[in-house]
């Protein structure tokens, strides 16, 4: 079973929001065919920044990663997405989600870190 993202709020946050929501498919002669749906979206990059944290916290991301290895996909809860400065950077909170790079860690002093989580949405 997939398992939620750690529940720690982001300190910055970037959803690229462009055009409708869209995916494709590969049919058996190899071609690809485009659908467009509805409120939900697939392969918009989101980054979440979590500033000052723990080594704790830190690995706690690093584990939530390692463990979607295998599911691939997962959901992010509401309280990490509930601030939003406006609306053309309105996260979508029913995704479901996957990594699109390992999450990296930047010393900031003082044995806290930067974490920066790169994402992206999937159906």
């Amino acid at each position: 079973m997939m398992a939620d993202f750690p529940q720690i709020e982001p300190r910055g946050r970037s959803y690229i929001l462009t055009g409708k929501t869209f995916s494709q498919a590969e049919t058996r002669d190899g071609q690809m065919v485009g659908y467009f749906h509805g409120y939900r979206s697939a392969n918009r990059p989101i980054d979440l920044v979590f500033t000052f944290c723990t080594m704790a916290t830190a690995d706690t991301i690093r584990a939530h990663f390692r463990g979607e290895k295998t599911w691939k996909r997962f959901k992010i809860p509401i309280e990490l997405l509930r601030t939003h400065p406006t609306l053309y950077t309105l996260t979508p909170a029913n995704q479901d989600y996957r990594y699109r790079e390992k999450p990296s860690a930047s010393p900031v002093g003082g044995g806290l870190f930067d974490v920066t989580v790169m994402l992206e949405t999937v159906f």
